[in-house]
């Protein structure tokens, strides 16, 4: 009998301009071709009834049907559309639902368009019942790579421009020292798996104080693995949501900014467009004299700028640079004693504490809880980052 994988059904998005597989089950040997936008491709059933077949590339477009068809059985899939498809995925951060997003009320008024498509695969996992008598089988969902057998292997290799990424916490509650390793080699499984270098746009997990039994102090080491991650592996990208996390909640209620920030990264890094700013202001010098630091960013833009507030509208104050410290002979200054100024690509931080050709360290969200307000002419906010003179 005829049938399609799970993830093809009527109102799917296909990647455009790219060669597409489409598979399934059909009787042994028997052969299936697909159809779509005029175009076919054929192919048959192995021993066991597994099909694929690869079809296309197809253009843009809308209202589209596709016809599978295999001897007497016919599958008609409607309302397809060719565009942009992108696999989202993490933890609970991506998997967030909008009825508990901060800016749920009003973006139901504006979030009118149907040619956004959402497919949720189903979150299950396959043990053997015998294999519970705690010995777990391959697919069980708490087995390392269960989830990874169970769910994203019944989605490869289908059709996407990329995979945008929400994860690291659980990490940093348990062994947050492999992190720099685990994500490299995640990246690499992912690709291998597609068999194509897909683009990996991520999100550097957020400021939290603590969260129940998670504390937000092993945070600054998964972070430190994500922006590793970020200027090492090809075709990656890290959005900073440094002054969006919640003290107390590891389920940072606004969402739209991590969005926005990832889609900065993909017209940037995906579609080729070099005029968006994308990336995250980036301590890269300090300079000490008596009464002052000068501390010199990165991707700055038109100019960096401190804001008062923070996105959930607590007070940092516009003469603070919310998540800085600094160190003088090992010694931590006080920084309520100090004033900052946002002047270009420069911040000027003055006090009468500070000292000239002393060793200074300047460490930016070095803390598992901060609240960045430094951002650049983009929106987005500083990233964290410890530099020395």
């Amino acid at each position: 009998m005829l049938k399609t994988a799970l993830i093809f059904q009527n109102h799917m998005t296909l990647q455009r301009d790219k060669e597409i597989p489409v598979w399934g089950t059909a009787d042994p040997g028997a052969s299936v071709s697909v159809s779509l936008q005029g175009k076919t491709a054929d192919t048959a059933a192995d021993s066991e009834g597994k099909w694929k077949v690869f079809c296309g590339p197809f253009d843009t477009s809308f209202r589209e049907e596709m016809t599978i068809v295999s001897g007497s059985d016919k599958i008609i899939l409607g309302d397809i559309q060719v565009g942009e498809v992108w696999l989202a995925g993490g933890q609970s951060n991506m998997e967030f639902h909008m009825r508990y997003d901060a800016g749920m009320a009003e973006e139901k008024k504006i979030c009118q368009n149907d040619n956004i498509r959402f497919f949720d695969y189903p979150e299950v996992s396959e043990s053997d019942p015998a294999e519970f008598q705690p010995v777990m089988g391959p697919k069980y969902e708490r087995r390392p790579c269960g989830l990874y057998e169970s769910m994203l292997k019944q989605v490869a290799p289908y059709g996407i421009r990329g995979v945008i990424w929400y994860q690291g916490e659980t990490d940093g509650d348990c062994h947050p020292e492999v992190y720099k390793t685990l994500l490299p080699a995640m990246i690499r499984s992912w690709r291998a798996l597609w068999k194509e270098e897909i683009p990996f746009l991520f999100v550097q997990i957020a400021p939290l104080e603590r969260w129940m039994d998670c504390c937000g102090k092993n945070y600054v080491e998964i972070r430190k693995a994500q922006q590793h991650a970020a200027e090492t592996i090809p075709d990656t990208g890290m959005a900073v949501i440094t002054d969006v996390g919640m003290q107390f909640d590891i389920h940072p209620k606004k969402k739209q900014p991590v969005g926005h920030r990832l889609a900065l990264l993909a017209e940037n890094k995906v579609y080729g467009d070099g005029n968006v700013l994308c990336e995250a202001p980036s301590l890269k010098e300090i300079q000490v004299e008596e009464g002052k630091v000068v501390l010199t960013f990165d991707n700055a833009g038109d100019g960096l700028y401190l804001t008062e507030n923070v996105p959930y509208g607590q007070v940092v104050g516009k003469e603070t640079l919310g998540g800085l410290r600094i160190f003088q002979n090992g010694q931590e200054l006080k920084m309520e004693k100090m004033k900052a100024t946002a002047r270009k690509n420069h911040v000027i931080v003055t006090g009468a504490e500070i000292r000239s050709s002393v060793p200074t360290q300047v460490r930016l969200a070095q803390t598992g809880w901060y609240l960045v307000n430094l951002y650049n002419s983009a929106g987005i906010p500083a990233r964290p980052a410890e530099v020395n003179t």
